[in-house]
């Protein structure tokens, strides 16, 4: 399901273990991107690593944005999901009031395809479209992302293997998205049904301390410590509400 080269599996690791870099540089000779939260390319400084830094040239959002994308890939993490490792990072008071405390989501694929297209892509092997699209589906209910796929995808291939990444989790975990959370229908075979029920497992068994590490160690300034509470109390009762479907057909 997570096929990452090396080096990216590298900084997954580091950046799953960390909570925030900064010297990073945005890069305004690419494409733009597009999205409600401004993306923008990012390189580090030191590093040359590549990312999307978001929000970049926002008004402070209604929702904290960077926090939820972090959280949301440090728990794909430990669940061995295809979701890219994400840090944050503060730029410091913005000139023109924008939003300062942003993300970044590292580029996993120097090649790669995305949105819709990325399902067609993978669609040509049933072999990595189905276990992907079955191991999400579990993590969509459990955090309750309301933004989601085919748009939210993206394909490319590591180390002579194909993958498919799943993107943006800011609109996640929040009691006010609740009402826009709707399940998928993936027409799923065996090969999805298995990974379905193997992160469904693997939710159900997530430690609680886990959860309250990987929550709590966002700064203050990123994600207010009431936040924080709720956040932690709806993922650890939500573990209940993903069912896993071999255990449901038995």
């Amino acid at each position: 399901m997570r096929y990452f080269s090396d080096a990216v599996e590298a900084v997954a690791r580091n950046w799953a273990s960390s909570v925030s870099i900064d010297n990073w540089r945005i890069v305004e000779n690419r494409p733009p991107l597009v999205g409600q939260s401004k993306p923008k390319w990012v390189i580090h400084r030191s590093t040359g690593l590549v990312g999307i830094g978001k929000p970049i040239g926002l008004r402070v959002p209604d929702w904290p944005i960077a926090a939820h994308e972090k959280i949301a890939s440090d728990l794909a993490y430990h669940l061995g999901l295809p979701v890219p490792p994400v840090i944050l990072w503060d730029r410091g008071p913005q000139t023109d009031g924008t939003c300062s405390k942003s993300c970044v989501s590292l580029v996993v694929f120097e090649n790669q395809i995305e949105g819709p297209q990325a399902i067609q892509a993978a669609r040509a092997s049933r072999q990595i479209l189905t276990p992907a699209l079955g191991a999400i589906l579990p993590f969509y209910r459990w955090i309750t992302a309301t933004d989601r796929w085919p748009r939210h995808t993206i394909y490319g291939v590591a180390g002579g293997a194909e993958s498919l990444l799943f993107i943006d989790f800011d609109r996640s975990f929040d009691p006010r998205f609740d009402e826009d959370f709707h399940e998928h229908d993936a027409n799923l075979d065996e090969p999805g049904l298995d990974a379905q029920a193997e992160i469904s497992q693997k939710i159900s068994e997530f430690p609680d301390n886990q959860i309250v590490e990987i929550v709590s160690r966002i700064p203050d300034s990123f994600l207010p410590e009431a936040k924080k509470t709720i956040i932690i109390r709806r993922l650890k009762a939500g573990r209940g509400n993903v069912t896993n479907p071999r255990q449901k057909s038995q």
